[in-house]
């Protein structure tokens, strides 16, 4: 298995530190600053040797370079179809491309998820045989917590298909956003189904959480599937809802028009 852990950054961000179980390597998902990540890796006497990237915004790239600096031979890990270029970026990545880290657990596989970036990507974990409760997908910013990301390169279509991969992933996948966004997706998915006792039940677990500072992380893939709009368009409700019976990709583009 591998170990998740996390720092935080800005307002919301979360940025990822993994480790394994065999070595002292540790691989970092979108350091979007450096000072906590470095602090951490220090304390634990961790070496890193990867940085992975999902996309080129400033918020997930912004702590490469110090990085870097302090751990020269790093490798910096991304998209190969990123329109900005990624600092210092040495491995570039495609859809289904397996890649290859010294942590020795598992498998770890590229999904290309075109719409909020052109070249995002998400990182999947599966350990060897499937065995359950043991994917782990860091998102980015291709899904949130009862939300998906903000289209800006890319189109809803796009976006659609991008978030039909994660559907197919196994329910219990745990997912890793980089961002805490769950209570205002959320309250924008209670008032597009107001009688979805599973958002309401989740609404009021998560506004406990906020209360007493916790994340929600990691989500879990079957809860989003049943609370997340955006990974319900083919729900009865919605598509009576918007008279698109039959039409999941229209139901989708009717969600992405409420906001």
């Amino acid at each position: 298995m591998i170990n998740v852990n996390y720092v935080k950054a800005f307002r919301d961000n979360y940025i990822y530190i993994i480790t394994g179980s065999s070595n002292n390597y540790a691989i970092v998902v979108d350091p979007g600053e450096s000072s906590a990540v470095t602090d951490y890796l220090l304390q634990k006497k961790l070496q890193l040797w990867g940085i992975f990237i999902t996309h080129h915004h400033h918020d997930h790239t912004g702590g490469i370079s110090e990085l870097k600096k302090r751990w020269p031979k790093v490798k910096i890990v991304g998209g190969a179809k990123e329109k900005v270029a990624i600092p210092f970026q040495d491995i570039y990545l495609n859809e289904n491309d397996i890649l290859e880290t010294p942590l020795q657990e598992g498998q770890w596989t590229v999904l290309h998820v075109p719409g909020h970036t052109l070249g995002h990507i998400s990182y999947y974990w599966a350990s060897e045989g499937q065995e359950k409760d043991t994917g782990h997908l860091f998102s980015g910013d291709l899904l949130f917590g009862a939300t998906c990301g903000n289209i800006f390169e890319g189109t809803p279509e796009q976006m659609f298909f991008s978030l039909q991969k994660i559907r197919k992933l196994p329910p219990t996948t745990k997912i890793w956003c980089a961002h805490e966004y769950t209570l205002q997706g959320l309250e924008f998915a209670i008032k597009v189904e107001p009688n979805n006792k599973k958002i309401k039940k989740r609404l009021s677990e998560t506004k406990e959480k906020y209360s007493c500072g916790e994340p929600t992380i990691p989500l879990v893939l079957e809860v989003e599937n049943d609370t997340n709009p955006y990974l319900r368009w083919d729900s009865p409700s919605l598509q009576n809802k918007f008279n698109v019976i039959g039409n999941d990709l229209e139901c989708f583009l009717r969600l992405n028009e409420l906001e």
